[in-house]
């Protein structure tokens, strides 16, 4: 995977998580204001907050928001998007996925699906799997006794202690996962 693109991802979940984090260890009142102005519409809003009551996980809520959701959190926060391959027209997206067997970056913009792999991963993972990828940032995770359960919150908050040196492993390790 090209550096570039691994300093890319770093960037853009270091904007991130400290977000799902504030998300994640807020209360209700909250969390009803920010997807008031985040998604704005009142019934889009319903939706979500009836999503995110589900799990109060941010990966599992992310992993289920759709591309219009997606942008409109990365607008709202001021974190830039590339272009999407698609222009929003997820009938093309669907065509492309199936007849050409597009995936991930070729079917959406860079910053959203970082995110959606990151969490994906960390959703499937426990952060045991550090002990390959990234020994050391596993070794601050045992330390500050962040539970290594895989889930938004865990994996956000290792994220929050990790060195440049571990982040790089770690996004160049989901990177070159596809």
């Amino acid at each position: 995977m090209i550096m570039k693109d691994i300093r890319k991802g770093i960037d853009v979940i270091d904007k991130v998580v400290p977000i799902a984090l504030r998300w994640m260890n807020s209360d209700a009142f909250f969390i009803e204001e920010e997807f008031e102005k985040v998604f704005r519409d009142y019934w889009m809003v319903r939706h979500c907050i009836d999503k995110w009551s589900e799990d109060n996980d941010f990966a599992r809520f992310y992993l289920n928001m759709d591309m219009v959701n997606a942008e409109l959190f990365f607008k709202f926060y001021s974190i830039p998007l590339s272009a999407d391959p698609f222009n929003g027209d997820d009938e093309a997206r669907l065509e492309a996925q199936i007849k050409e067997d597009k995936k991930g970056f070729d079917l959406y913009p860079f910053e959203t699906e970082i995110v959606r792999k990151f969490y994906l991963y960390g959703y499937n993972n426990s952060l045991e799997v550090l002990k390959t990828i990234a020994p050391q940032a596993f070794e601050r995770v045992a330390k500050e006794n962040i539970d290594f359960y895989g889930n938004g919150l865990n994996w956000s908050n290792a994220w929050m202690i990790y060195t440049e040196e571990d982040k790089t492993a770690i996004i160049s390790h989901i990177l070159n996962e596809e």
